[in-house]
């Protein structure tokens, strides 16, 4: 027993001790907040908000429920999920975000919004923060908005859908999507 306090302690020490590998603790905020500190985990429900800044990578997460961890600096967030970043967000269903890797992972009638530039509906998309680019997959439909420039490669067509695009969200380009269907 005393050993399991003791463990406990150096876990929670840890947690509070912020290194420079560490993120900033994020902000959190809901209806319910339960943390376990033996597994480093915050438990959310209700209106849950966090919002995160690691080492540049400022995001914001909302959700009806979330699991966070801070041992693995990972988002499970579930029901009503909308991620935002910069000028865009993301709307789904399920989302996973994991911070080290500066990736996130939505699921489940995905709408992706580049405020005045374009909108997309799909039933996946994949975010890399690092790379700058969202891979869309499932029935993916593109509606640009009166500020979208097509490029030179892609224009793309409002009345088809696709099975596989990606969009620079820093040069605001598609690249040549994958399979389409009426």
């Amino acid at each position: 027993m005393k050993l399991k306090i003791f463990l406990s302690a150096i876990i929670f020490l840890l947690l509070l001790v912020p290194g420079k590998s560490f993120a900033e603790m994020p902000d959190v905020t809901a209806g319910k907040i339960d943390f376990d500190i033996l597994q480093g985990k915050y438990f959310l429900e209700k209106n849950v908000f966090v919002k995160v800044d690691n080492h540049g990578f400022t995001a914001t997460v909302a959700a009806d429920k979330a699991e966070i961890s801070m041992v693995t600096k990972t988002c499970i967030a579930e029901g009503n999920v909308t991620f935002t970043h910069g000028n865009f967000s993301l709307a789904c269903k399920k989302a996973f975000a994991d911070w080290n890797d500066k990736k996130v992972d939505a699921q489940g009638k995905v709408k992706f919004i580049d405020k005045n530039i374009v909108n997309v509906n799909s039933e996946k998309a994949t975010f890399s923060l690092d790379e700058k680019i969202i891979d869309f997959t499932g029935k993916v439909e593109i509606k640009p908005e009166k500020n979208f420039k097509p490029s030179e490669t892609f224009t793309p067509d409002k009345k088809k859908k696709y099975s596989h695009v990606r969009y620079n969200i820093e040069t605001k380009e598609f690249s040549q999507p994958e399979g389409s269907e009426k």
